[in-house]
């Protein structure tokens, strides 16, 4: 099987260009731009693509035990966890003993889409009682349910405690953009060295003249009224305000950095309305 970068028709390729020569040292011996090249099915090669060689799956061993008082499964897997699995079962003797153990451990083996993989069953004794095929698979779901709670039960859960420190925050002074909203967050900025905190927006006593955005979106430009392109035609003189409603805000621009800043500038007065009602 050769490799190379471009083909002109589907069958019947001519080589442009041969690569990894490092990997098919041997198979690229005698090839020359404008060889005729035939290409064949790896099925070999196929199969190594379909495999999945990143899974990885937990062994486990199983022991088979049968007594008068039924089956015991005890699964064992490769972290040392260990589980049981129990079931009252009358059997009567079977006609072939030998095959019946073989068709336990073939059975047990079966992991299909579970994280488990069987490295080992064990059957006692080694002349088993007879057991139904679906018997066997239902056993070996739920003894492997049953192990999977207790992996999980016994996974080590981590737990730490909040170290309190006192390192110092980068600012000395904070404005309402650092939202302290209740005494827990200025007790936390107090520890570490804020001198100064102003009150989050919402609890602010007159929040007229803060910026509560600034973003690169410019309404000048989007109305083709850019300071910077359109000269020194203004079509809209400043200063330019926006409401919602409720709230008017004014508009500044910083050209040199292209950025709009968004400032409160308080609520609408509508009309109609006595004041301190609105």
């Amino acid at each position: 099987m050769c490799f190379f970068t471009q083909a002109k028709t589907l069958v019947g390729f001519r080589v442009e260009r041969v690569l990894e020569q490092r990997i098919y040292p041997n198979a690229m011996k005698g090839l020359r731009v404008g060889t005729r090249l035939f290409r064949n099915h790896d099925h070999a090669f196929s199969r190594v693509l379909k495999k999945a060689s990143a899974q990885r799956k937990i062994s486990i061993t199983i022991d088979f035990k049968q007594d008068a008082d039924g089956i015991c499964l005890t699964v064992v897997d490769e972290d040392a966890h260990r589980s049981q699995f129990k079931q009252h079962l009358a059997f009567d003797p079977a006609k072939h003993p030998d095959r019946m153990g073989e068709q336990i451990v073939t059975q047990l083996s079966r992991t299909g889409d579970t994280p488990y993989t069987v490295t080992r069953v064990t059957v006692e004794p080694a002349a088993p009682g007879f057991i139904p095929i679906g018997t066997l698979n239902a056993m070996r779901r739920e003894a492997l349910d049953q192990h999977t709670r207790a992996r999980l039960q016994a996974l080590p859960v981590w737990t730490a405690a909040p170290a309190t420190n006192a390192v110092p925050y980068p600012e000395k002074e904070l404005t309402f953009t650092a939202n302290i909203l209740n005494a827990h967050a200025r007790a936390f900025y107090r520890r570490h060295g804020v001198r100064r905190m102003e009150p989050a927006f919402e609890t602010l006593a007159d929040p007229a003249g803060k910026t509560v955005m600034t973003t690169r979106y410019c309404i000048r430009h989007q109305l083709d009224a850019c300071l910077k392109t359109s000269g020194k035609d203004n079509p809209l003189p400043e200063p330019l305000q926006i409401d919602d409603g409720r709230h008017r805000y004014r508009l500044e621009f910083d050209c040199q950095r292209c950025r709009m800043h968004v400032v409160f500038n308080g609520r609408v007065r509508k009309p109609g309305r006595r004041h301190g009602r609105d």
